[in-house]
């Protein structure tokens, strides 16, 4: 009998055993319940520096350029043209954009073409010499004018990614100005980015001339 009720025993610890232990090694430990996966681990990936194309030139749209962006043309590679309108009715101005690799704006040009023939001398009537004068003061406002918000949205834009103090940008803005008046070349980095401005004369027409602004950036920096 005393053999009967050791067997009964033994085999009800061993039912014990195997059903507490096997519930508590099927249950996952607070510690793996918390852990996260690889996937949850891994960080969000930076986003790029930089603005696309796209975006660039509908902020500019809205950014009060006195003219109207056209269609955009493809030049070859990753060069872009898009022509202005201006209110004047000057044709030529132009808006070109050069991208990297991604899409983004790496690269843009503002050219503005105007006719100047020096200040009328004293052959003209002061009627005449008055108009003439009017008119290149009305032209060199809206071209300045013009060039001022392009500046702007670009440093709205990209002053972040690249660096672009307050300070600087107006200092930039100021030296442009002063530029386009005097027919002077410029060119002044800030950050990661570089502003060049010059003044072309075509040959075939002393008269006729193309100011530029060049905007380039760089974003490894």
């Amino acid at each position: 009998m005393r053999l009967i009720i050791c067997i009964l025993l033994a085999a009800a610890c061993a039912a014990l055993f195997l059903i507490f232990g096997l519930n508590r090694s099927a249950a996952p430990s607070s510690g793996a319940a918390s852990s996260p996966s690889p996937a949850q681990q891994a960080e969000p990936s930076a986003v790029p520096k930089g603005v696309p194309m796209g975006r660039f030139i509908s902020t500019l749209g809205e950014s009060g350029m006195d003219c109207e962006i056209g269609e955009v043309t493809m030049l070859g590679g990753n060069d872009f043209a898009y022509p202005l309108t201006l209110p004047d009715g000057r044709e030529g101005a132009e808006l070109a954009v050069r991208t990297d690799s991604i899409g983004r704006v790496a690269e843009c040009t503002l050219s503005l073409p105007y006719i100047y023939a020096g200040e009328p001398d004293a052959s003209f009537s002061e009627i005449t010499s008055s108009a003439i004068r009017a008119e290149y003061r009305r032209r060199e406002k809206a071209d300045t004018a013009l060039v001022s918000a392009y500046l702007n949205s670009i440093y709205e834009q990209l002053s972040d990614d690249l660096g672009i103090s307050t300070i600087d940008g107006r200092k930039i803005a100021d030296a442009i100005e002063s530029a386009y008046y005097s027919r002077k070349n410029y060119d002044k980095k800030a950050g990661a980015a570089r502003f060049y401005c010059e003044t072309e004369c075509a040959e075939e027409n002393e008269f006729a001339f193309t100011f530029r602004v060049i905007a380039s950036f760089n974003y490894s920096n």
